[in-house]
């Protein structure tokens, strides 16, 4: 009887654990739909959300007589989100037609626009891939005008002239960084049409010297 009592006893409080169970279940799901409902869809919008700076294009650098002495180029790399499969690996060494970096997420540096079109008609099959823009600032081939015209490199999201004119003319050149949001899929790819201005970026200006190539070339100028 003792034993009887006990299985009983048992028996009466697991199923008065699972039909409190049970009866939760219908209780979240109300509350995500009801009461919960704003505060989750803020919080799944916080969690794809993706803010950050869009850099300002800087302004060339001009001699007198039109010649283009610094500029900047827009070059294109790809990336991958995770690692790579034998499947995924195999269509990218036969669509880039190289070897594949080592580094942890870019697999390629500078598509060609051949790659680039591939790689591209190919996203939906593959959506972990990423393009992702990257800006050079270039120069003249003219050695004896590199000290003269300097250099920069990125800092804070900005590319930063850090000796010569582009040190000296910084300002001119550099423009102010935008701001800008963005939603995210699962692979942190942004989702089409979802991009948002915070704050425009303003571009920075050409500059134009008072000398000209020749000038220039000929050593009778400096910074």
């Amino acid at each position: 009887m003792k034993n009887a009592s006990c299985y009983k006893k048992r028996l009466f409080l697991l199923s008065a654990f699972f039909g409190a169970w049970l009866l939760l279940i219908p209780l979240r799901i109300f509350y995500f739909i009801g009461p919960g409902r704003t505060e989750t869809v803020l919080r799944g919008e916080e969690l794809a959300r993706q803010s950050g700076l869009l850099p300002a294009i800087r302004g060339r650098i001009i001699t007198r007589d039109g010649h283009i002495l610094a500029w900047n180029e827009r070059f294109f790399d790809l990336e991958c989100a995770v690692p790579l499969s034998p499947e995924l690996r195999s269509f990218l060494t036969s669509a880039l037609s190289r070897e594949l970096l080592a580094e942890e997420k870019t697999i390629c540096r500078g598509l060609s626009a051949a790659e680039f079109s591939v790689i591209r008609k190919s996203a939906r099959r593959y959506p972990e891939l990423k393009i992702v823009p990257r800006v050079e600032r270039c120069y003249t081939k003219d050695a004896r005008l590199h000290v003269f015209l300097g250099r920069c490199e990125w800092q804070n999201n900005r590319l930063t002239g850090i000796s010569g004119i582009e040190k000296q003319y910084d300002d001119t050149l550099a423009g102010e960084s935008g701001q800008y949001e963005v939603m995210l899929d699962r692979y942190r790819n942004w989702i089409k049409r979802s991009l948002r201005f915070r704050r425009k970026p303003r571009h920075g200006h050409d500059l134009y010297l008072n000398h000209s190539l020749a000038e220039l070339t000929a050593g009778e100028v400096r910074p």
